[in-house]
Formats: structure tokens, sequence, C-alpha cells
């Protein structure tokens, strides 16, 4: 769909399939963004049937794609730390982790998958941190527990 957006000097411009906010063609459709949200579920249990299968690159893909649907999901951005994680991949980790943390603060994963990637890149202290973090959110988990006492030593 193309569409023609006037410019207020008499010039029309005529834009590829995507209209951006404030154009002819933008929608603000609850219907048309629960599509968006239907698909990124799908995309992310292709994402998780993938990390499962220890797929990690292909996992971090659908994961990428699902945040581009629902981009305030905390879920996928965590999700793809995890697989960032397995990638070895720590910066994106961490960043991904502190997205999901951002949108959830009491997302305890977030916590736990940023404390992981910040103990493999050495920042110690950092990592206490964030597995505090976790241990105070659920703090009858035993991983958690273990996890902080391994990484306070």
């Amino acid at each position: 769909m193309y569409c023609h957006h006037h410019a207020g000097d008499g010039r029309t411009a005529i834009h590829g399939e995507r209209a951006s906010e404030g154009e002819i063609g933008f929608s603000h459709d609850p219907v048309a963004m629960a599509v968006d949200i239907d698909a990124s579920e799908d995309l992310k249990l292709l994402g998780n049937a993938a990390f499962k299968s220890r797929h990690f690159s292909q996992a971090e893909d659908l994961y990428s794609q699902a945040i581009e649907k629902h981009p305030s999901n905390p879920v996928l951005w965590s999700n793809r730390a995890a697989a960032h994680l397995h990638l070895e991949e720590y910066g994106s980790a961490i960043s991904d982790a502190t997205k999901a943390i951002e949108l959830d603060p009491s997302f305890t994963k977030a916590y736990y998958r940023r404390g992981e990637a910040q103990f493999s890149l050495s920042h110690f202290q950092e990592a206490v941190g964030n597995f505090r973090s976790a241990a105070k959110l659920s703090p009858q988990d035993p991983v958690l527990r273990k996890r902080l006492q391994e990484s306070e030593r």
C-alpha cells in the first residue's frame, strides 16, 4: 500500500508500504496491535523451541523478531538475554536483561541473567548485586541462593 502525504509547501511525497505516525495510513487500531502481540507470542514460542533444542543463534533471531512486534514485553528481552548468554555475548545479555528490568523491576530471571553475564565478564560486584536482587524477589529459590553464595566467595 502506498500513501500520499501532502507537505505544507504543496509537494506530495509518496511513501512505501509503511506509513509513519502522523501520516495517512498509520493505525492505532487495537485489533491491528493485537495481531502484533499474537505474532510476537508465536515467535516467542518458536524461539523457546529453538532454545530448548540448543539452537541459540536461531532463538536469538526469533526473540529479536518478537521484540520488534511487542517491544514492551520484558519476557522477550529476558529470553533473548538467555540466548546471548549461551552464545557468550555477555554485553548483549546485560543490555537485554537491563531492558527487561526497566520494563518489569520485579522480574527475577532478568536480574539472574544480568548477574550471570556480569559474572562471566569478571564483574563480580555487579553480579553479586544482581543475584541479591533476584534472591530478594524469590527468597525460596534454592538455585538463586546457591548462586548468590557462590558469587560472594
